[in-house]
């Protein structure tokens, strides 16, 4: 599920219970590219289930952001800029939207 700042749901994609969660947001983010600004480089808040690179460059090729921790056991050095993540207190709006 992909919301906006205050918790709106713009856009949902349902699949079976095996499917990696970076592969559906992919599509949810596709899904509402024509809602997102443009020209700006638009930050998408995930969890740490997203930490994938191909994901962060494809996010980035269409001129969006992620920021997500990363994972513990990530081999690879760190992609995540610290300063992006303290936005990542806000994901509680995420969280109501889906309760």
């Amino acid at each position: 599920m992909l919301t906006d700042g205050h918790g709106i749901p713009l856009a949902v994609v349902v699949d079976a219970a095996n499917t990696p969660e970076g592969r559906m947001g992919l599509a949810v983010v596709m899904m509402a590219l024509k809602l997102l600004p443009r020209g700006v480089q638009t930050p998408v808040l995930a969890d740490k289930a997203y930490d994938d690179d191909w994901l962060r460059e494809e996010f980035e090729r269409l001129g969006l952001v992620l920021v997500s921790k990363h994972r513990c056991n990530r081999v690879k050095p760190a992609t995540s800029d610290g300063r992006r993540e303290r936005r990542l207190v806000r994901r509680w709006k995420v969280e109501r939207t889906n309760s």
